[in-house]
C-alpha cells in the first residue's frame, strides 16, 4: 500500500505510571497518537500531549467497546494499533514494515493476533490478542468487557504474528482484584439492562475464579461449555478454572478425573491436562495410572508441538509441582531411582521451592530394615544383636513383623522402630516363615523403599556399610554358602543365605510375578521351605534377569557358618555383618562381638548345635569327598564320576561311616541326575543304581537326622518306577525305616471318649469323599457325642462304609432332608459344622480337640485357622487311619471358617484348634518336589490316632 498510514490508539484513566512506557515501545511505529481518556485525575493527558497525542475526553458508560468504537471513529490511519496503557511491545520486528508485507502478501488479512505475555508470570506461554488490525468502518468492538473485535460484513479473517509480541502489566497481583470486581461490576449491569450472553459465561467465570467465589466460577464455566459460542484459543482454560474450582470446593476425585479425561481428549497436545489427571489419580490411590499420566505430562512440557491458538497456564513453577508429584508417586511405587531424579528436576525448574521434601523422603527410603519377631522376650544375645543394630543402623528406618496377636514391648530397643503385622500362620515354624518370605504382599507393603535388609535376631553388623552396598545395585546379596550344603549345590548357588540379606524391592516383587511357577515346580517344597534358596536359584537363571552378589561381594556383606569366613575374620577383613553368631559357632563369635564392646558369658548351650552338614562333610573329606563328585557333575565329567562312585564302593565297606555322614549329598545327587534330561540315559542309569547301592549302605548305618529321613521318601515314586532289584530293595527300606521312626515317635495317641460332659453334635454332608470317609468319621467321634450326615447325594459306597460303622455301634445319624442347626440343636451344647473332608485337629501335639470344645459357650460363635493338607506316605501301609500318618502341609494359608454359628455376635477366632482339608496326595504329586512339604514331624500334623481302617480301600 503506498503512503500506508497507522495509528496508534488509546483509552486510558488514571495511567501516569504505564503510559509513557507502552507510547516508547511504539515510537517509530505510528503516524498518529490519539489518546481517549474517561475521566483520569492524575498527569495522563499530560503525559499524552509530551507524545504528541491527540487527546480527547469522553464520559465513561460502563462499556469498553462504547468507548473503543469512539476512538476508532476520530483515527485517520489504514491501520490501527491499539493497546491499553499497561501493553508495551517487546519485539524486535518493524511494525511498519511487516504491516507493508502484509498489505502486499496477504491482502484478505482483517487483523492480526499478537502473542502477549503476563509480566508476572515470566516464562508462561502466551495469550493471543487482536491489537493490530485494518481500519475498516465494518470493523468494530462488541462487549461491555473483553470487548471482541468483529467484522460485520463476514468472518474475521486473522492471521498469528508471532515476532510482534507484547507484554502486559495489567495483572500484578496487587492489581487484580480491583481489576476482576470492575469487570464483574459492568457485566452484572449490563446482564442486567440487557440479559445474559452466551460469551459472558466465560467471563462471568473468570472474574469469580479469580475472586475465589469457587461455587459461582463452576457454576458459570459450566454454563460456558453447554453453550455454543467459544472464546478463540480460551477453550482449554475453560477446563483449568473448572478442575481447579472443583479442587477448591472439595468435589469428588471421581468427577474431576472425568472433567480431566474430556479435556485431554480435546488438547492431546496440552501437558497441562495430564498433570492435573496425575495428580487426581495419585489422590484416588491409583498410582500405576497415576505414574503414567504424570510421565506423558513431562512428555507433553518437554517436548510436545503445543497449539499455540489454544491458552496455557503451565509455567516452571506449576512443572516444580508435577515432578515433586511423581517423585511421590514413584516412591510409592518402589521406583526409588526414579523418584529421586524427579525430585532433583522439581528443585531444579522451581528453583528450589518444590521437590525438598521429595528428596528427602528418597533418600530416608532408600532402605528398610525388617525384623522379624516372634516372642514377648528377647534372650539376651537378641538384646545384643538389636542394641548394636541401633548403635550402628540407628538412622535408617526399622520396622518389627510379628504376628497379628503378639503383644510386645521391648523398651529402648524397640524405641523408634515401627511394626507390621501378618497372619499368625506365617510365624509357626520355619516353613511358614519361608512362606511369608515369599509371599508378594509382603514385600509390597514395603514398596515406598527401594531395599530391605531382613535382620533376623541373630545377626550382628560392624558398620554403617548399608548404603554402599545398596548403591551396588544388586537384587540380592546374602552370606557367602559353605560348599558343604547338599541343597545349595542343587541348585549350583554359592550366596544367598537369608538371615542377614540385603533385597532390591521392586525386583523381589518382579520376580514371585514373573516366575509363580518356580514355587509350584520341581523345586517347590525346597523354596517353601528355605526361601533364601528361591533367590539364590533366581540368581543362577539368566533368563531371569535377577542378579545375586558374587561371593567376593557377599563375604564383605556378611558372613554365615563357613570355614572361609572365620579366615577372612583371622586375617582381619570385618565384613558388614554376620548371621547366626549366637545359635551356632557362639564361641569363634564371641571375642568379635565382645570387641564391639559387649560383656558375653563366658559358655552357652546353643539352640542350634553347629551345623551337622558341615560336621558330616569335615569328618568326610578324608574318605568320600562327596565336594569332589560334585564338582565332576557340574563340569560334565559323567564317566570320571562313574569311575570314582565305583572305586568308592569298592574301598569302603557298607558298614563305613562315610556313606552315612554323606547321606544328605548321595540323596540330593540322584534326584538331580533323575530330574537331568541333557544327560546320556545310559549314564543316568548307571550312576543312579551306583548311588542308590551308596544309599543302602547309608541306611544300614541308620538315618541320623530327620531332614535325610524326608529327603529319602521323596525318592520312593522314581524308585518304583524302575525294575532293577537293587532299586526296589532300597523303596523297601526306606519305606520300613519311616514307619517305624514315625509309629515309634512317641506322638499323642487318641482314642475315642466313652463319657463327655458336653453333648457336641457334628453335622456334614456326603458325597463322594469314600477315600477318606471312614477316617473322617472315627476321628470324628473321638471328641463328638453324635454324627449326623446328609446322605442325598452319596455315593454308593460312600453309603456302604457309613452303614457298616453304624453296624459297629457308633454313633452315627443318616437321614435324606435338609436339616438347619435350629431344628437339632435343642438338646445339644454344641453344634458343629463339618465336610467329611475337614478334620478338626488341636493345635499342639499336647492339646485335646474336645477339651477345647468343652470351653466354648453354647449361643457363641466360632471360627478356626483352615488349611489344606495331604498324607505323608500315601504309597505306604494304606489300612492304616489317616492320623495314624504325618500330614503334608498345603504351600498356602487358606484362612478361617466359622464351625460353630451360634446366635450371639461376631464369631471369636479360636487358638487352640484348626482345621486339616484333606487332599488326595499322589505319587505325581510327590514328583514335584525335592522334599516334603511339612518336614517338622512334630508340627500340627503330629495328632495320632491308633485305629485300623476296616472298609476304606
Amino acid at each position: 500500500m503506498i503512503n500506508m498510514k497507522i495509528s496508534a490508539c488509546y483509552i486510558v484513566k488514571n495511567e501516569e505510571e504505564n503510559l509513557a512506557k507502552s507510547i516508547e515501545s511504539l515510537q517509530g511505529c505510528y503516524d498518529e497518537l490519539i489518546v481517549t481518556d474517561t475521566g483520569s485525575e492524575d498527569r495522563t493527558v499530560e503525559i499524552a500531549k509530551e507524545y504528541g497525542a491527540v487527546v480527547y475526553n469522553f464520559v465513561w458508560q460502563d462499556d469498553f467497546s462504547v468507548a473503543r468504537n469512539f476512538t476508532l471513529d476520530k483515527a485517520k490511519g489504514d491501520w490501527i494499533i491499539f493497546l491499553d496503557a499497561d501493553n508495551y511491545y517487546i519485539g524486535q520486528e518493524n511494525i511498519r514494515e511487516f504491516l507493508s508485507q502484509i498489505d502486499t502478501e496477504h491482502k484478505d488479512i482483517d487483523a492480526l493476533f499478537l502473542p502477549e505475555y503476563e509480566d508476572s508470570k515470566q516464562g508462561k506461554v502466551p495469550d493471543y490478542v487482536a491489537r493490530i488490525f485494518r481500519h475498516r468502518p465494518y470493523i468494530r468492538y462488541f462487549g461491555v468487557i473483553h470487548e471482541t473485535l468483529v467484522c460485520e460484513k463476514r468472518q474475521l479473517k486473522l492471521m498469528l504474528a508471532e515476532r510482534l509480541p507484547l507484554m502486559h502489566t495489567g495483572y500484578h497481583p496487587n492489581k487484580i482484584e480491583a481489576k476482576l470486581k470492575r469487570n464483574l461490576d459492568l457485566l452484572m449491569k449490563d446482564i442486567k439492562a440487557h440479559g445474559k450472553k452466551d460469551h459472558y459465561h466465560y467471563y462471568l467465570a473468570v472474574c469469580h475464579f479469580g475472586l475465589k467465589n469457587y461455587k459461582e466460577a463452576i457454576f458459570n464455566i459450566k454454563n460456558a461449555l453447554a453453550s455454543p459460542v467459544r472464546h478463540y484459543h480460551r477453550e482449554a482454560d475453560y477446563y483449568h478454572i473448572l478442575l481447579e474450582s472443583m479442587r477448591q470446593c472439595g468435589e469428588s476425585a471421581t468427577d474431576m478425573a472425568e472433567v480431566a479425561a474430556e479435556a485431554i481428549e480435546k488438547f492431546p497436545d496440552m501437558a497441562e491436562f495430564y498433570g492435573e489427571q496425575g495428580i487426581i489419580l495419585s489422590s484416588m490411590g491409583m498410582l500405576d495410572e497415576a505414574f503414567v499420566m504424570l510421565n506423558k505430562c513431562v512428555a507433553k512440557y518437554n517436548h510436545a508441538d503445543r497449539k499455540k491458538q489454544e491458552f496455557a497456564y503451565f509455567t516452571a513453577d506449576i512443572m516444580g509441582i508435577i515432578y515433586a508429584r511423581l517423585a511421590q508417586v514413584a516412591l510409592l511405587l518402589g521406583k526409588s531411582n526414579f523418584a529421586r531424579l524427579a525430585s532433583i528436576l522439581a528443585l531444579d525448574v522451581s528453583k528450589g521451592k518444590w521437590g525438598k521434601d521429595e528428596k528427602e523422603s528418597v533418600d530416608s527410603r532408600q532402605v528398610v530394615i525388617c525384623i522379624p519377631i516372634y516372642r514377648t522376650e528377647l534372650s539376651e544375645f537378641e538384646q545384643v544383636s538389636l542394641r548394636q543394630l541401633n548403635k550402628v543402623l540407628g538412622r535408617y528406618p526399622r520396622v518389627f513383623f510379628s504376628p497379628d496377636s503378639l503383644k510386645f514391648d521391648f523398651g529402648e530397643l524397640g524405641e523408634g522402630v515401627g511394626v507390621e503385622r501378618f497372619p499368625d500362620y506365617f510365624f509357626r515354624g520355619g516353613k511358614n516363615y519361608s512362606a511369608l518370605m515369599l509371599n508378594i504382599d509382603f514385600y509390597k507393603r514395603f514398596r515406598q523403599y527401594e531395599y530391605m535388609l531382613v535382620y533376623q535376631t541373630d545377626a550382628f553388623v560392624f558398620s554403617d556399610r548399608l548404603s554402599e552396598f545398596c548403591a551396588m545395585g544388586y537384587d540380592y546379596i546374602g552370606a557367602p554358602v559353605a560348599r558343604a550344603k547338599p541343597l545349595w549345590n542343587f541348585i549350583a548357588a554359592r550366596v544367598g543365605k537369608g538371615g542377614l540379606s540385603l533385597r532390591k524391592i521392586s525386583s523381589a516383587i518382579r520376580m514371585l510375578e514373573e516366575h509363580q511357577k518356580n514355587l509350584e515346580g520341581p523345586l517347590a517344597t525346597i523354596f517353601w521351605q528355605w526361601e533364601d534358596i528361591f533367590w539364590g536359584y533366581c540368581g543362577q537363571q539368566k533368563r531371569y534377569d535377577f542378579q545375586v552378589a558374587p561371593v567376593n561381594i557377599a563375604a564383605q556383606f556378611a558372613l554365615d557358618d563357613t570355614r572361609s569366613g572365620f579366615k577372612r575374620l583371622q586375617k582381619g577383613e570385618q565384613p558388614f555383618g554376620c548371621h547366626g553368631w549366637w545359635a551356632r559357632n557362639y564361641l569363634r563369635w564371641k571375642p568379635v562381638i565382645e570387641s564391639c564392646g559387649y560383656h558375653l558369658p563366658a559358655g552357652k548351650k546353643t539352640d542350634k548345635e553347629q551345623d551337622w552338614r558341615l560336621s558330616n562333610y569335615l569328618q568326610s573329606r578324608t574318605t568320600v569327598n562327596i565336594h569332589y563328585l560334585w564338582g565332576l557333575y557340574r563340569h560334565r565329567e559323567f564317566y570320571k564320576m562313574l569311575t570314582v562312585l565305583q572305586a568308592w564302593l569298592t574301598a569302603y565297606p557298607s558298614e563305613h561311616p562315610a556313606w552315612q555322614l554323606n547321606m544328605e549329598n548321595i540323596i540330593c545327587l540322584w534326584r538331580l541326575v533323575e530330574e537331568e534330561q541333557k544327560n546320556n540315559k545310559i549314564f543316568r542309569i548307571c550312576c543312579q543304581r551306583l548311588l542308590a547301592s551308596a544309599l543302602q549302605n547309608a541306611l544300614k548305618g541308620g538315618v541320623t537326622h530327620v531332614l535325610c529321613r524326608n529327603l529319602l521318601v521323596t525318592m520312593l515314586p522314581y524308585l518304583q518306577k524302575y525294575d532293577y532289584e537293587p532299586m526296589q530293595e532300597l523303596a523297601g527300606q526306606i519305606k520300613a525305616d519311616w514307619w517305624n521312626f514315625w509309629v515309634n515317635s512317641g506322638q499323642r495317641r487318641v482314642h475315642p471318649v466313652e463319657s463327655k460332659k458336653k453333648k457336641i453334635l457334628v453335622l456334614s454332608k456326603v458325597t463322594d469323599e469314600d477315600w477318606l470317609l471312614e477316617s473322617f468319621v472315627r476321628h470324628t467321634l473321638t471328641f463328638a457325642t453324635a454324627l449326623l450326615i446328609d446322605i442325598r447325594t452319596a455315593t454308593t459306597r460312600a453309603k456302604y462304609i457309613l452303614a457298616q460303622l453304624e453296624k459297629e455301634g457308633l454313633p452315627i445319624i443318616q437321614h435324606e432332608q435338609y436339616l438347619s442347626q435350629q431344628q437339632v440343636e435343642s438338646d445339644m451344647d454344641l453344634v458343629l459344622n463339618l465336610a467329611p473332608y475337614e478334620f478338626l485337629l488341636p493345635m499342639t501335639a499336647s492339646g485335646n480337640v474336645y477339651e477345647s470344645l468343652n470351653r466354648w459357650k453354647k449361643d457363641s460363635s466360632y471360627a478356626v485357622e483352615v488349611g489344606k493338607y495331604a498324607p505323608y506316605l500315601p504309597f505306604a501301609y494304606r489300612e492304616k487311619f489317616i492320623l495314624y500318618r504325618p500330614l503334608m502341609r498345603s504351600l498356602t494359608f487358606k484362612g478361617y471358617a466359622v464351625i460353630c454359628a451360634g446366635r450371639k455376635g461376631k464369631a471369636q477366632v479360636n487358638e487352640e484348634l484348626y482345621i486339616a482339608c484333606m487332599e488326595k496326595m499322589s505319587e505325581q504329586l510327590l514328583l514335584n518336589g525335592i522334599m516334603p512339604a511339612d518336614m517338622e514331624i512334630s508340627d500340627l500334623s503330629a495328632f495320632v490316632t491308633y485305629q485300623e481302617l476296616k472298609y476304606t480301600q
